[in-house]
């Protein structure tokens, strides 16, 4: 009796882990088993209009290739590219992998520099992205790269003393509420005229929220752009890892100057998920307000751009 109770409490303590070896699941498996128990319970009590609680079910997975801004980007061919294996190892737990990529790949890998730029153009402007596109793991094709800041006033990113004169867009890049008018300069908000194809933001003091203006044009004026794009390789999402790269162009020779690769890491939203390469700016965060700028000048270079980068530091947090 005494050698099977021993047995027992041996086995007891054995559980959590056998348990663990046995059923232990990638981020993949477990977004899809949500997914399928929020199915069932959405088709057992459907929601009254009005009702969220079902919207995960309706996320769209982006198309990478549905654009021609997304076309080019992903045709773009950089010095030095993502390997097709990643160095996934089988039994490599998902935090291990987002480390490995962290120290293998990710960094800012500048080639060619150029001083006293004015303007930069976005060739690819993001869309808004909302709290179920955040939470779905295979929706967005770069979590990595997606600041909200970008999304919804690109110009207080990229525009100031210290950074560009003017930022550069295709016209109806931001959809904004009208309700923000008393807090903007009315040019934001004017209508274009039928042959004005593109946006430029100029004028940002980084003081008053009013200063930021836009002018409309039938021609875009700078020379240097940036675009992005996702990493697709067979093990990053399910692993729950997404990475994008960050490329700055210089439109008028075709040369890539620089490339910015990163990686997010799936926590069940990827709106503040951990990334890599690491920064410490603003009082520790590695992803924030200018977030493509902290790259970005560092190629592209404003007048000011050392000024800018000192003010960073001021705020870094060494890690």
């Amino acid at each position: 009796m005494r050698v099977i109770l021993g047995r027992i409490l041996l086995l007891a303590m054995l559980l959590p882990s056998i348990s663990f070896a046995l059923f232990e699941t990638t981020p993949g498996e477990q977004f899809r088993a949500r997914l399928k128990s929020l199915e069932a319970e959405c088709k057992r009590d459907p929601p009254e209009p009005g009702n969220t609680r079902c919207d995960l079910l309706k996320v769209q997975v982006e198309d990478w290739l549905a654009t021609p801004e997304g076309r080019f980007a992903h045709s773009i061919k950089i010095p030095n590219p993502v390997p097709e294996n990643s160095g996934y190892r089988k039994g490599m737990k998902p935090h291990e992998y987002f480390e490995h990529l962290c120290k293998t790949e990710a960094g800012e890998f500048i080639f060619k520099t150029v001083d006293n730029v004015e303007g930069i153009r976005l060739l690819r402007p993001r869309r808004p992205v909302d709290d179920y596109k955040f939470r779905h793991l295979y929706a967005m094709e770069d979590p990595y790269g997606n600041w909200q800041g970008e999304v919804e006033e690109p110009g207080f990113e990229f525009v100031g003393p210290t950074k560009y004169k003017y930022l550069e867009t295709p016209l109806n890049s931001v959809a904004r509420e009208r309700g923000l008018m008393r807090y903007s300069d009315p040019s934001l908000f004017e209508a274009p005229k039928p042959d004005e194809t593109v946006e430029r933001y100029f004028g940002y003091d980084s003081k008053s929220l009013t200063s930021l203006k836009l002018e409309r044009d039938s021609v875009f004026r700078g020379r240097f752009g940036i675009t992005w794009r996702g990493i697709r390789r067979p093990h990053d999402r399910e692993m729950g890892i997404a990475g994008g790269e960050l490329l700055v162009l210089d439109l008028e020779t075709k040369e890539v100057l620089g490339v910015r690769r990163g990686y997010a890491f799936y926590r069940g939203s990827w709106e503040f998920a951990p990334v890599c390469p690491k920064y410490g700016y603003a009082g520790g965060r590695d992803k924030s307000y200018q977030f493509s700028v902290w790259f970005v000048a560092k190629v592209a270079r404003p007048t000011k751009w050392r000024e800018f980068f000192e003010a960073e530091e001021k705020r870094r947090v060494q890690r």
